[in-house]
This record gives C-alpha cells, structure tokens and sequence, in this order.
C-alpha cells in the first residue's frame, strides 16, 4: 500500500524537527520543508525529502507540495510586528491558496493557547487570523492548539532554562509560579499528529491539545533542575514582565 505523503512546513523549528522523525519513522512519505539557505536540523531518515520554499512566495508552495498530500503548518513568527503579519497571515493564507491548487486532501493547522488569551500580542493575534485562514478555506482541516511542548534537544524549553541557568545566579518566573499550566511532551504531540493525519472524522474541527492534568511553573521548573539547590527561582511582579515585553 502507499504511503501517505505529507508536507510539513517550519520542519526546522523544535516541534518540527520531532513532528518530521516522528513521521518518516512511521512510514509517512515526508516532505520537510525549509526556507531556501537554511541547513536540516534533523536527521535524515530513508521517507524524507528536504524541499526548500517560503511561505512569502507562493510560487515556491505550488511548486514544492506534492498533489494530493496532507499540509501541516508550523511555520511562524512569534516577535516581530512586521513578520509576524507577513508569515503568519500572508504566508497561511499563501499556504492554503497552494493547498487547494494542489489537491491537498487534509490542512493541519498547529495553531497555539495564546490565540485563546485575553490580553493578546502580536503572536496570538497573527495566529487567531492565520487560524480564521484556515476556517474559511476551501480544505478539510484539523486546527491544534497545543499547551507549553516541552522535551529534550537544542531548542527545547528545558535547554533553554538550564542555559539560562548557567549565566545567572536565578531563573525568572513571572508572577508566584502557581499559575497552572497543561505542557505536552514534543513527542506526544507528534503522536497525536499522526491519528490527525489518519481519522478523517476530525475534520473541520478544532482541539487543545495538553496534559490532563495541571501543573504550576513552581513545579515545571523543579522539575528540570530536580536535586540542584543551587539554582534559585525569582519571582518578578507580572507588571515588570509585561513592561519589559513592551
């Protein structure tokens, strides 16, 4: 039987280099795309092709997505007020143009919590009109919004706090660190990506996508450095937070 072909945008960035594994191991038939110059951080398995595109050029999408494959869209930026708009929306809605041209059988949009909070910045509201993108397309689609994704490698959560760790005598958390969050495992993620791919009675619908149950920062960041005193958490006023953001 033939593999399903699936076409994965933002195949660099941590989820994506996991999603990408995750799949090529499974047998999925896997285009990896990347934006032209740019190096594979992941490692190149027997079902995997690198392609290189960009969501700005909508040219390079029509000629990179294979007829009839299923589009899974990480790609983002999350900080700059002039890219966020150029990739997140201009690029999805470039994505989407492209998916139907190709045939594209399934849209898999990974969207994020941040769409869901009150007080948005440029990410979350980039990424509510990239969702809305998707919703008015002509394609079947799945949106996922996952919590905090955490795991091991380079550009990891966890990496990044020990990092932190290393230069400064404390870790910042903003507020007292008991607000509760829902975090998901990279590789869990990857999992419940693949049942996406595969069950199409999901289509046109969307889901969260955390843990059952709650944790707190206090705990998330115990957890990473488990027996090491040495390290000490600053809790610094939610209002400090925000101005420093602004």
């Amino acid at each position: 039987m033939k593999s399903q072909v699936v076409y994965v945008t933002g195949a660099n960035g941590f989820i994506g280099q996991n999603l990408v594994e995750h799949l090529s191991s499974h047998g999925y038939e896997v285009y990896a795309m990347l934006r032209p110059g740019s190096i594979p951080s992941f490692s190149l398995l027997r079902n995997m092709r690198v392609v290189y595109a960009d969501l700005t050029d909508k040219t390079s999408l029509v000629k990179t997505i294979p007829r009839g494959a299923v589009v899974i869209n990480l790609a983002a930026n999350p900080y700059h007020k002039t890219l966020s708009y150029t990739v997140n929306v201009d690029g999805t809605r470039n994505l989407v143009e492209a998916s139907v041209r190709k045939r594209v059988t399934k849209f898999i949009q990974i969207s994020s919590q941040a769409t869901k909070i009150q007080r948005q910045g440029v990410y979350g509201k980039t990424k509510n009109a990239s969702d809305q993108i998707v919703r008015e397309g002509q394609l079947d689609y799945v949106i996922l919004k996952p919590s905090l994704v955490y795991g091991t490698g380079e550009k990891g959560l966890f990496n990044k706090i020990k990092s932190l760790a290393k230069i400064l005598p404390f870790v910042p958390v903003f507020g007292d660190g008991k607000t509760r969050v829902y975090p998901i495992e990279v590789r869990d993620l990857a999992t419940i990506v693949a049942r996406v791919i595969q069950d199409n009675k999901l289509d046109k619908n969307e889901f969260d996508v955390c843990c059952a149950e709650p944790v707190t920062y206090n705990d998330v960041y115990g957890a990473i450095f488990g027996a090491n005193k040495s390290t000490q958490l600053l809790h610094v006023p939610v209002w400090i937070g925000l101005l420093l953001a602004k």
